[in-house]
């Protein structure tokens, strides 16, 4: 039996979606549920229980048009970096905010515990303001690598 390599299956690097706009140099693509959605812990992201069809924005370097069925990619990078920004920022603002509130606080406890909240709210700032920023920049979207296929049905549905 082969084991999964690290950080997979619940975050797989390579998945299908259709076309279902092009927009300049931008897709809007409607993701297809694989073997290993099952797995993945953000299955709820591309398939929400309401059974909404989610579409994400995805960069055309494939050259696709509406109805085609691409495969997209995302390097692993990527993940590890948003990984280390959401969670690494909060917690480092949190203890540096709780060493602060120590030291200059009368009550070093009390200054323990307002230090640690100011630092975890600016840590949260902090995060949502990378967010955008990434966001406007463009390089944080998966890529459409490879068309598979055409699917005109999968436009009507």
């Amino acid at each position: 039996m082969n084991k999964p390599r690290f950080g997979k299956p619940s975050a797989p690097s390579s998945e299908v979606g259709v076309v279902i706009s092009v927009k300049s140099e931008i897709l809007r693509v409607r993701p297809e549920r694989t073997n290993i959605c099952e797995a993945c812990g953000a299955k709820a992201l591309c398939f929400p229980a309401d059974g909404r069809d989610t579409t994400i924005e995805v960069v055309n370097r494939a050259g696709a048009v509406p109805g085609d069925i691409v495969s997209l990619s995302q390097g692993e990078g990527i993940r590890i970096s948003a990984a280390l920004i959401v969670f690494g920022i909060p917690v480092a603002a949190t203890i540096g905010g709780t060493l602060i509130g120590t030291q200059h606080a009368s009550d070093p406890s009390g200054g323990a515990a307002v230090g640690a909240i100011a630092g975890l709210a600016l840590g949260l700032l902090l995060v949502r303001g990378l967010n955008r920023l990434l966001g406007a920049l463009g390089n944080t979207k998966p890529v459409a690598v490879e068309i598979l296929g055409h699917h005109e049905e999968a436009l009507r549905t």
